[in-house]
């Protein structure tokens, strides 16, 4: 009990000092301080593995504590900015062993057979031995989830009971500051506390995300950490005064590297997120490369250890380790190439084009076997209509987005809607990639992926209330879908 109070309290502590330093401010500071600190001892932990160095579950804490703190005490003493309250601060640490203390002695843990594969990663951690991994493991579980309960084994457990649920609830309270953030100039009627008050709840009531806010798997902290990534590029489009755009960069480049080790598509869904940053009028040029580089650099080291750990092993190296690694080796000259040369190289209709490339990958995958579609569709419509546990939450989400898509007009939403619309193709290459169609069953992998998505999904229908156009846009709405103009949405 003990040893869990100590690691929720220095990701928290640690976290929040990298949100001050980043310009959060006010209670937010510890709500998107947690999910950075995660992230960064998730981080941490992958670059000692990639780089083959002695990583115990003690180093990522203490690393994840005090690296943080030394920046903030080193901003601080140098007269800038990050100012600390004393007394909220020692509420939010008490509050916080609190919950920890509730989350155990609940044990809402919701298993299934992955988790148990991702907690033997866990434990190799922790013992040292992560050379006795398979390497279809580490490819296929990847680290986050691991390295984020590895420090259980300090005190003789297997995973941390609260790691997960306190990160859920550090998304639903960065979702309401990215809205208040983010809305601040909109006068209403509704008011952005209302607004962000409405989108927290969308987002607890969903059945599915309450199920993974308790689920030892990597889909609810990648859905937290996109949310941050995607909020990031829509706060910098909205050009909200309370986050510059440095620190903006800086909040993406900390939750990349999680992502990529939180699952194996995490790479390419970060890069949909982060596309539309080339082509968004008005952002920092910083902003444009700095992630997209980031991004690379860890796809490109992750992926080459893994080609490392197969050859070690005597084994194959897989297809798809082989072409993420080329993914990220393209990112790192994508991002270099924009930051010598600039975005003016770049079509004009760059996301559109990327989603007609996709689209097109997909058709051509179904002209071979057209079967895999149709099982696919079968499953998915079953799924999220009466089998996947998500009731009627996913379908009414879709529905609301597609009206607000046709129906409002926001220049730059596209940094959160090209992700959403993207993934469709994707989805559908990914299970010819698998080699088999999805299945139906809350288990089915789109099934779970698909909460990836949600709470960005909430924060594009909230980015459509400063639309000054309410009308059905029949006339333009094909061309919003698929090939938007910058700074249109």
């Amino acid at each position: 009990m003990i040893v869990e109070v100590l690691v929720v309290l220095a990701f928290l502590i640690g976290g929040s000092a990298l949100a001050a330093v980043y310009g959060v401010r006010g209670w937010a500071v510890p709500a998107v301080g947690f999910a950075l600190g995660v992230a960064v001892h998730v981080g941490l932990v992958g670059a000692l593995t990639v780089a083959s160095l002695p990583s115990p579950p003690w180093l990522g804490v203490m690393l994840t504590l005090l690296g943080p703190l030394a920046w903030w005490g080193w901003r601080w003493h140098q007269g800038d900015d990050v100012p600390v309250a004393p007394i909220p601060t020692l509420g939010v640490l008490a509050a916080t062993v609190g919950l920890v203390l509730a989350a155990r002695a609940a044990n809402l843990v919701n298993f299934t057979p992955d988790s148990f594969r991702y907690l033997t990663t866990a434990g190799l951690l922790n013992g040292g031995r992560l050379d006795d991994a398979s390497p279809f493991l580490l490819e296929s579980r990847v680290l986050a989830v691991p390295a984020m309960h590895a420090p259980a084994g300090l005190s003789g457990e297997l995973y941390l009971r609260s790691v997960t649920p306190l990160l859920a609830l550090s998304g639903v309270l960065v979702l309401v500051w990215l809205v208040t953030v983010g809305l601040r100039t909109f006068d209403g009627p509704p008011s952005p506390t209302l607004i962000a008050v409405a989108a927290a709840a969308l987002l607890v009531t969903t059945n599915r995300f309450v199920f993974h806010a308790f689920y030892i798997n990597g889909h609810g902290p990648l859905a937290t950490w996109l949310l941050i990534l995607g909020g990031a590029s829509w706060l910098a489009v909205r050009r909200a005064d309370e986050v510059g755009g440095p620190q903006l960069t800086l909040l993406q480049a900390t939750v990349l590297p999680a992502i990529v080790l939180a699952r194996p598509d995490g790479g390419v869904l970060a890069g949909l997120v982060l596309l539309p940053l080339l082509t968004a009028d008005g952002v920092p040029a910083r902003l444009r490369w700095v992630g997209l580089g980031v991004l690379g650099l860890t796809m490109t080291a992750w992926q080459g250890f893994l080609v490392s750990f197969y050859r070690s092993a005597g084994g194959d190296v897989p297809f798809s380790v082989t072409a993420l690694l080329l993914v990220g080796i393209g990112a790192v000259l994508g991002a270099l190439s924009v930051r010598r040369l600039g975005t003016a190289w770049l079509p004009r209709r760059s996301l559109g084009l990327t989603e007609l490339v996709l689209w097109g990958a997909a058709g051509v995958a179904i002209a071979f076997d057209p079967q895999v579609l149709l099982d696919s569709a079968r499953a998915t419509v079953q799924n999220t209509g009466w089998e996947g546990g998500w009731g009627v939450s996913l379908l009414m989400l879709a529905g609301l987005a597609v009206a607000v898509l046709m129906a409002t007009d926001v220049p730059g939403r596209a940094v959160l809607r090209f992700p959403l619309t993207a993934f469709v193709p994707l989805a559908i290459l990914l299970a010819y990639l698998r080699g088999n169609a999805y299945r139906v069953g809350p288990g089915d992998s789109l099934n779970r992926m698909l909460i990836h998505l949600v709470p960005m999904l909430i924060l594009f229908l909230v980015a459509s209330f400063p639309s000054e156009r309410w009308t059905w846009r029949r006339s333009d709405a094909s061309s919003a879908v698929a090939m938007p103009s910058q700074g249109e949405s």
